[in-house]
């Protein structure tokens, strides 16, 4: 992903999530004061600065890759030193310490793209710590659910199976005899397929099926 310095950066996660990072902002640690004679020089050297292309990733921050705009800056600085020195001169303001303003400039820099590696690093610990808390409470939900299903059918075998299971030691079956156990049978698979469906839904939930009560086998 290459961009821009001046542009906002998003980051994208294999989630599908995204942490977006801008310049930060602070005035009080990142202040440089210049006098007003050479603004076009500092300017023309902030921006030749900013114009790098960055690919983030891969163990690749921004600290490191605004350190590597200082050689690329390298020519462009000693120019523009050279050119806010004889500016100030022919105003006779030779008590200015151009490569100081130059250098604190680089130092403000990279200290940007050190804080914006912080910034992308706690949002992204950030990011990960809901991503966590959402699987985490939709595998509550959905053990919930799956537990929830289970106790229905035992509800429903121990309230039918008594019955079935008589129907079922019968030597001859009536047409209603079939019915019920064929209704029985239905209702257990139908549970056991909702539960199979969660546990497929979420891992979490699974679920143990040798305790389930089994069906009987249809007549023939």
């Amino acid at each position: 992903m290459s961009l821009s310095a001046a542009l906002f950066l998003v980051i994208s996660q294999q989630s599908g999530a995204a942490v977006v990072a801008e310049y930060p902002d602070d005035p009080e640690s990142w202040s440089l004061e210049y006098p007003s004679l050479i603004t076009a020089q500092v300017e023309d050297y902030y921006n030749c600065l900013r114009s790098g292309q960055y690919v983030v990733g891969d163990g690749r921050g921004f600290e490191a890759q605004y350190r590597e705009d200082i050689p690329r800056c390298e020519k462009q600085s000693a120019k523009l030193e050279a050119a806010a020195t004889a500016r100030l001169a022919e105003k006779a303001r030779t008590g200015t310490d151009v490569a100081a303003i130059f250098e604190h400039a680089r130092r403000i820099h990279v200290a940007r793209g050190r804080s914006l590696d912080d910034t992308v690093r706690t949002r992204l610990a950030a990011s990960t710590r809901y991503q966590q808390a959402e699987a985490a409470e939709s595998d509550r939900q959905c053990i919930a659910k799956v537990q929830a299903i289970r106790e229905a059918r035992r509800v429903f075998a121990a309230a039918n199976g008594a019955r079935v299971e008589a129907v079922f030691g019968k030597s001859e079956y009536t047409d209603e005899d079939r019915r019920a156990m064929a209704e029985y049978q239905g209702q257990l698979a139908r549970y056991s397929a909702s539960i199979e469906a969660e546990v497929g839904r979420c891992p979490a939930a699974a679920y143990d099926f040798a305790s389930a009560p089994a069906a009987q086998p249809a007549p023939q």
